[in-house]
């Protein structure tokens, strides 16, 4: 079933009246369309063979510049970083892809695939490239809320970007 895999605030959006004519039932899809696409994800990658899945991935994320000390835990030591995204997060396994999301002045993320974080659980993703409407960009879709180790912060001068 579904529901059972909605967030509570997800299963409280969708049980809105889409028959009341005050009801944006268009708005509601929404929800239930991320929770399909997070357990398609979560299948893919579980059937999916290992030598298929790229070792490493980018992620440009356009005008945004890393503050190094909310990265670097506010200068505290410890020793490792952790970052946990909202949300899904659209990859390339091509690099030049990725880039080019990035705009004027920029950060790339460049994650590693088969690393397995604190949490015990590997990155959950799959290559959804034959299906996307761009297939040329070399899609990997990591699952929702994954959580990255930041082992370095650098700046390419060249590129002007992290």
């Amino acid at each position: 079933m579904v529901y059972s895999d909605l967030r509570w605030d997800e299963i409280l959006y969708c049980q809105q009246n889409p028959f009341l004519p005050d009801d944006n039932w268009h708005h509601q899809k929404w929800p239930i369309f991320g929770a399909i696409l997070d357990s398609a994800i979560r299948l893919l990658d579980k059937h999916d063979e290992s030598e298929n899945r790229p070792p490493t991935v980018y992620h440009g994320l356009r005008d945004i510049k890393v503050d190094q000390s909310i990265f670097n835990n506010h200068g505290r030591d410890k020793c490792d970083h952790h970052f946990k995204y909202g949300t899904f997060v659209s990859t390339s396994w091509d690099k030049e892809v990725s880039l080019s999301f990035i705009g004027g002045t920029g950060c790339l993320l460049v994650i590693d695939t088969s690393e397995i974080p604190d949490s015990g659980q590997r990155l959950v993703g799959a290559d959804v490239s034959w299906i996307s409407k761009f297939p040329q960009e070399s899609e990997f879709l990591i699952a929702r809320k994954p959580t990255f180790e930041i082992k370095a912060i650098e700046f390419d001068s060249e590129r002007n970007c992290q």
